[in-house]
């Protein structure tokens, strides 16, 4: 009798420290996070180069970018580019190529820019760069969604 309580107190403990170690890799389907708050708001477009910059979670390794809004515009632009570049001065990696904001004619719209690379990207700064300044002070807000690849 007492060595079958001894095997079954054996045999919960085993069974114990199997469930205990919990498993040791993420779910293969876990979906990659993805941050859609980052906003550079009142960027102002009549004046050339680095207009803003969007600061990446430190958290965040590494990412991919998946949309690039303008909205909330004060105005509208009529010369105005905007790029969104991985380094100061449209350097780096471009993300979004400096393209003439057309349709932002009230601050009810949003622009969806098209996305230039989809690049696994490390960079802890994105810059939004105006190429071409627009003839009349005019401010937008900028947003930049990205997937956390890290």
């Amino acid at each position: 009798m007492k060595r079958n309580y001894i095997s079954l107190a054996a045999s919960l403990w085993l069974t114990a420290s199997a469930f205990a170690a919990g498993p040791v890799t993420t779910a293969v389907n876990a979906p990659a996070s993805t941050l859609n708050n980052l906003t550079a708001r009142g960027v102002q477009l009549n004046a050339t180069g680095d207009a803003a910059t969007i600061a990446i979670p430190s958290y965040v390794t590494a990412y991919q970018v998946t949309a690039f809004k303008i909205t909330n515009c004060s105005g509208t632009p009529v010369l105005a580019t905007v790029g969104l570049f991985t380094a100061a001065s449209a350097g780096g990696t471009t993300m979004v190529t400096a393209a003439t904001i057309t349709g932002a004619t009230s601050a009810a719209v949003v622009l969806s820019q098209t996305i230039a690379s989809s690049a696994r990207v490390t960079a802890g700064t994105l810059f939004i760069n105006i190429g071409v300044a627009n003839t009349a002070s005019v401010t937008c807000d900028m947003k930049v969604d990205i997937e956390d690849l890290s």
